[in-house]
């Protein structure tokens, strides 16, 4: 029925229906929220007009922005009503659901063979990984490093070790405070142990204040791109450190400026990774001679990766040689 199909369209999400509920919240709205409390109600204005405007036309046929700022000229809409109608879209915010679309048993077959091609893809790339994170010959300068970092993905590759936390330290970004969208850590079973669902718990050196989109909790995540990120509340530098339940042996980790290439700026180009590995282990020892005692060596941070193997940053430039040697050796020209 037409007034049904209405009410799903514009509500569906509290009715239950996952399908097309999206209708009155797919248009402009601010993600970043400025500390201008005036500029936030004006931009809150936008986002409600394009409410009622959307909805007039797709289901009154007429263009009701018009009246938002005087009594419209053609159709039979005053300025009040505009703004009665406003008043019942005043409640409507945007939000994050999870969606539950019905299972289709057609797909079963499609999905299992993407899977079987999805693990032999990802067995090659692990080759080339490790081809192209392997020491840089000596004596080959700048051309054997490793490309220079880049906003949309950057991955360090190294020797499986223990560790019970991963430190990211940034010493120098591209302007003003750096921003990382997400860290990924992942063990020797392919597994993001950095996730906060995971149990991984997130601290930073600060963060710069009043910004919705640039938080804390989103650095581990599990989400990318701007509107989930972390931003240093310091310019050129912050430190980001992802703690584990407990030892897990780690070699790689993945991280972005902000993974949708939508935004350059704030990128770290020096920084380093390092692991605290956990103690030695073993029992506390009681000295007979003078009843002190002595514990096992205590952890300590290790580097494991960082920007000193990377060529430097131009702007992101790469020379697409540096990479071909890595991966082809003495076959590349």
């Amino acid at each position: 029925p037409w007034n049904q199909f209405v009410r799903e369209q514009m509500a569906g999400d509290a009715l239950g229906a996952d399908a097309a509920t999206g209708f009155l919240v797919a248009g402009p709205y601010d993600i970043v929220k400025s500390p201008d409390i005036n500029l936030s109600l004006a931009q809150r204005e936008d986002e409600l007009a394009d409410m009622v405007n959307t909805t007039g036309t797709a289901f009154l046929g007429l263009t009701m922005g018009c009246a938002r700022c005087h009594n419209h000229k053609f159709d039979p809409i005053l300025q009040k009503d505009y703004f009665a109608m406003q008043a019942v879209f005043a409640g409507v915010t945007h939000g994050e659901r999870s969606w539950h679309p019905k299972p289709d048993p057609g797909k079963a077959p499609m999905l299992a063979e993407l899977r079987k091609t999805l693990a032999g893809t990802e067995g090659r790339l692990e080759e080339l990984r490790a081809k192209a994170s392997a020491p840089a010959p000596a004596g080959e300068g700048a051309s054997a490093l490793r490309p220079p970092v880049n906003h949309r993905m950057n991955v360090e590759e190294f020797p499986p070790v223990a560790a019970t936390a991963v430190r990211f330290t940034i010493t120098a970004s591209t302007g003003a405070e750096p921003c990382v969208d997400e860290v990924e850590i992942y063990d020797e079973a392919g597994n993001n142990v950095a996730l906060a669902s995971a149990g991984a718990v997130a601290e930073v050196s600060g963060t710069l204040p009043g910004y919705e989109a640039h938080k804390q909790e989103h650095i581990n995540d599990g989400r990318t791109g701007n509107e989930r990120s972390w931003i240093s509340n310091t310019a050129g530098s912050g430190w980001v450190k992802i703690s584990f339940p407990s030892a897990v042996r780690i070699h790689r980790i993945v991280w972005s400026r902000d993974r949708t290439e939508q935004f350059p700026d704030r990128l770290p180009t020096a920084y380093r990774f390092e692991v605290m590995t956990p103690p030695a282990g073993g029992p506390v020892i009681s000295s007979r001679e003078t009843g002190e005692t002595s514990s096992a060596p205590a952890a300590a941070w290790a580097v494991v990766a960082s920007s000193e193997t990377r060529q430097p940053f131009a702007g992101g430039k790469t020379d697409p040689n540096a990479v071909l040697s890595r991966l082809s050796g003495p076959q590349a020209d």
